[in-house]
């Protein structure tokens, strides 16, 4: 007589093999939120720095500089006002210049203003209407902005968050349809206690509870393993000497673990709900299909 093959699948290999798969998709999904805020904050960064370079006329008095600078520093989009007079402007461009300069035998450079703009004014559009209305102060000869620079840096910030998005997108729903059938194999193991309870008359959501429970749990273990990966990969790329405190500090780490965990918990609950109503629904001969 032949031994007929064991079909069963074994539930702790089913769910050890669950909630590494649901590990690895979050720590997918981690690095790219990480990415995400490393990139904007490194773009605010950028921006925070962004500022216009007020040229006065050579003939402006001191009383001109002076009107000058109450003027700038009352408008809204200052953040902050540095001034440098033109002998100070001629000593920073001789370092680089001297030769020319000592041909000329004198002093090209006008004093200036440099204008740190406020955050919600850099923008290609509010970089022109700041030169427009500083350009109507009395005394101002110039003013040179880094309208292009900023210009650049936006289209690459909205090209950078819509591949993000578009990436994320398709990881999301990779990892549900994957978290779902390495749950609905979890599951699958256990389809017979399921039948079991079915028929000593226990209520379906009474059936459900501990699946969810576990599915939870499964979550919350997965979770603690993509944080713990993602903070060992943080360590390495620091230890690279790559700095990542300036844009990725620990806050931001706790946050992306919180929210892996989270998610986790809600793809495997969901996904656990699904599967175990499948096999409530489940006929009697179709749980012996493969």
């Amino acid at each position: 007589m032949t031994k007929r093959k064991s079909g069963k699948i074994s539930t702790l290999g089913s769910q050890v093999t669950s909630i590494i798969s649901v590990a690895l998709v979050l720590l997918i999904v981690g690095v790219l939120a990480a990415i995400s805020i490393t990139t904007g904050k490194l773009n605010d960064s950028l921006m925070s720095n962004v500022s216009v370079i007020v040229k006065l006329s050579p003939q402006a008095t001191a009383e001109d500089e002076q009107r000058a600078s109450e003027a700038i520093k009352a408008m809204p989009f200052a953040a902050g006002v540095e001034f440098t007079a033109a002998d100070e402007v001629l000593a920073q461009e001789m370092e680089h210049n001297a030769e020319v300069l000592e041909i000329i035998g004198e002093n090209p450079y006008s004093s200036e203003f440099e204008v740190k703009l406020a955050p919600r004014y850099v923008h290609p559009d509010s970089i022109a209407v700041v030169s427009n209305r500083l350009m109507f102060i009395d005394g101002i000869d110039e003013v040179v902005s880094q309208a292009d620079m900023v210009k650049a840096m936006s289209t690459l910030s909205t090209k950078g968050t819509l591949v993000l998005s578009c990436i994320a997108l398709v990881l999301l729903v990779i990892s549900i349809v994957l978290i779902y059938n390495t749950v609905s194999i979890a599951v699958y193991a256990r389809r017979f206690v399921i039948r079991t309870m079915q028929l000593v008359g226990a209520t379906a959501a009474f059936i459900r509870k501990p699946f969810l429970v576990a599915g939870a749990w499964w979550g919350v273990c997965a979770g603690a393993i993509a944080s713990a990966l993602l903070w060992t990969l943080a360590w390495y790329v620091g230890s690279l000497g790559i700095d990542l405190q300036l844009a990725l500090g620990p806050a931001d780490l706790a946050i992306v673990s919180a929210g892996m965990t989270l998610a986790g918990v809600v793809i495997c609950v969901a996904a656990t709900y699904c599967a175990t109503t499948r096999y409530l629904r489940a006929t009697y001969d179709s749980l012996y299909a493969s």
